[in-house]
């Protein structure tokens, strides 16, 4: 898909960047929801025992439905 992307890109005269990530797309949260979660998952197990994760290769379900 990335070189299809490229070029079409190139053969219209443009300059393409494409930053490819490893596995599903990645899944963009509402700021707010996340925030309700950590309080909440804060809680339940303690500040120090929730994080923030970034990017990962793993399916997730919530992706396709996400809006984004």
């Amino acid at each position: 898909m990335d070189r299809a992307l490229a070029a079409g890109a190139l053969a219209l005269g443009c300059t393409v960047e494409i930053e490819t990530l490893p596995g599903y797309m990645p899944l963009r949260c509402d700021p707010l929801m996340v925030e309700r979660f950590r309080t909440i998952a804060a809680d339940l197990v303690g500040e120090d025992n929730v994080r923030t994760i970034r990017h990962r290769t793993g399916f997730h379900r919530h992706g396709p439905i996400s809006g984004r």
